[in-house]
C-alpha cells in the first residue's frame, strides 16, 4: 500500500490513540510499512481535538489513554458530527469476554485489534476498514443519507446497516432489525401520524441505533447488540 490505488483519493490516514509505548510503536511501524499517513495521541482530549481537524479514516485506541475510558473515547467519537458513525474505530486489547464485545459494540468500536499483533493479519484488517471507509464515504457524496428530521434515508439506513452488520459479526454480538409503519389517525390525516412517529423513534433511538425510512410511512431500526427478545421489546 505504499501507493494510493485509483479508488482511494489520498493516503489512508491512521490515528493512534495509546499511551502505551510499545502497542503504540508497533501500530505506527505497522501503518508507516504499509503507506499510512500516520497520527498519534495520548490522551482521549488530544484524539477528539485531532479527529476533528484530520479526519482519519480509521481509529486504533486502546485503554492506556490517561483521561478517559476507551469505550467512552468512543461514544464521544461517534457523537461528533465530523467523525460519526460511518470512521472504523478499532479497540487494541488482549483476550476479550463476550460482555466486552458487547459493551464495545453499543459504544461504537467496529473490531478488537489484539495485541500482541500478528503483522500480517492486522495489516490486512486495517485496509479492508479503509477500503471501506473510501467505498462509504464514495457511497455518501452521490446521494443524501439524511433527512430533514436527523433519520437516515433508505440508502443512508443500507450503507448504516451494512455497517453495523459487519460490526456484529467481529464481535459475535446479535443484530436486529425491526419495520413499523404509522397507523392514520382517525381524521384520515396520515402526515401527522408519519411526523408524530418519526419524531418518537428519534426521540427513544439508543445512540448505537440506526433509524431510518424505507417508505412514505414506514420506518425501520437496525438494533446491534439486540436478540428475538429484544427486537419484541423494541
Amino acid at each position: 500500500m505504499s501507493d494510493t490505488p485509483p479508488h482511494q483519493p489520498h493516503a489512508p490516514r491512521l490515528l493512534i490513540a495509546s499511551h502505551h509505548a510499545e502497542a503504540g510503536l508497533a501500530l505506527k511501524a505497522l501503518g508507516e510499512k504499509n503507506g499510512y499517513t500516520v497520527l498519534r495521541c495520548f490522551t482521549a482530549t488530544q484524539t477528539l481535538e485531532r479527529a476533528r481537524t484530520t479526519r482519519p479514516d480509521v481509529i486504533a485506541l486502546d485503554d492506556s489513554l490517561l483521561d478517559a475510558d476507551p469505550l467512552e473515547t468512543s461514544r464521544a467519537l461517534r457523537d461528533d458530527p465530523l467523525v460519526g458513525a460511518s470512521t472504523p474505530i478499532l479497540l487494541v486489547t488482549g483476550q476479550a469476554a463476550t460482555p466486552e464485545h458487547h459493551r464495545a459494540l453499543r459504544a461504537g468500536v467496529w473490531e478488537f485489534l489484539p495485541y500482541p499483533f500478528n503483522v500480517d493479519e492486522a495489516a490486512a484488517r486495517l485496509h479492508t476498514y479503509v477500503l471501506f471507509k473510501f467505498e462509504s464515504e464514495r457511497a455518501r457524496g452521490t446521494e443524501a443519507v439524511q433527512d430533514d428530521a436527523g433519520l437516515y434515508t433508505t440508502r443512508g439506513l443500507a450503507l448504516r446497516a451494512q455497517e453495523l452488520t459487519l460490526q456484529a459479526f467481529h464481535h459475535g454480538a446479535a443484530l436486529a432489525c425491526v419495520a413499523l409503519a404509522s397507523i392514520p389517525t382517525s381524521d384520515g390525516d396520515g402526515a401527522a401520524g408519519v411526523q408524530l412517529l418519526a419524531r418518537v423513534l428519534r426521540a427513544s433511538g439508543r445512540r448505537s441505533d440506526a433509524i431510518g425510512r424505507i417508505g412514505p410511512g414506514e420506518f425501520a431500526v437496525v438494533a446491534p447488540g439486540t436478540d428475538g427478545v429484544g427486537a419484541v421489546m423494541l
